[in-house]
């Protein structure tokens, strides 16, 4: 699928739907091994899910001024930086994207993250020093939050109770 990224940020493909945005698109990462486009704008986050069916998939729609957006943990989180602060979404859950703040830069300083070391780099707010956070190490076990599983009881157990 060839895409294109036009003067006033449209979003345009060489095929069905021939545009995909009208304006605005500040940014473009590709993720070669789930065939996925992720976009900003201003105040906007989405994916363009070319896996099967190309489709549009909305990822944050309450930014203010997105700036820098980078994939994260081989596909499944996006690092992002918004007037100064930076958010972990979590892609694969169930419903709504996870949004997590986790930290302010100083003043419109940007952030590189480093997939293989799990790191971001950035300029303190604080004291303007150059700090690194790991957030999400590679190769090591992620901890999602499951809901509670309570475990039926038999019905031996409940008559004893």
């Amino acid at each position: 699928m060839g895409l294109f990224l036009g003067e006033r940020g449209e979003l345009f493909s060489v095929e069905p739907p021939f545009r995909w945005v009208r304006s605005g698109v500040r940014g473009l990462e590709f993720y070669p091994p789930l065939k996925r486009l992720l976009f900003w704008q201003k105040d906007k986050i989405d994916i363009l899910d070319f896996s099967e069916k190309p489709q549009l998939v909305w990822v944050l729609r309450r930014g203010e001024s997105i700036e820098e957006v980078f994939w994260v943990y081989e596909g499944s989180h996006i690092l992002f930086r918004d007037q100064g602060k930076v958010f972990l979404v979590a892609l694969e859950t169930h419903g709504k994207p996870h949004l997590h703040f986790l930290f302010e830069v100083k003043g419109d300083s940007p952030i590189v993250y480093s997939e293989e070391s799990g790191k971001v780099y950035y300029l303190d707010k604080a004291k303007a020093r150059l700090t690194s956070v790991e957030i999400l190490p590679r190769g090591k076990v992620l901890r999602l939050p499951f809901p509670e599983r309570k475990e039926e009881k038999k019905k031996s157990q409940l008559q004893e109770l």
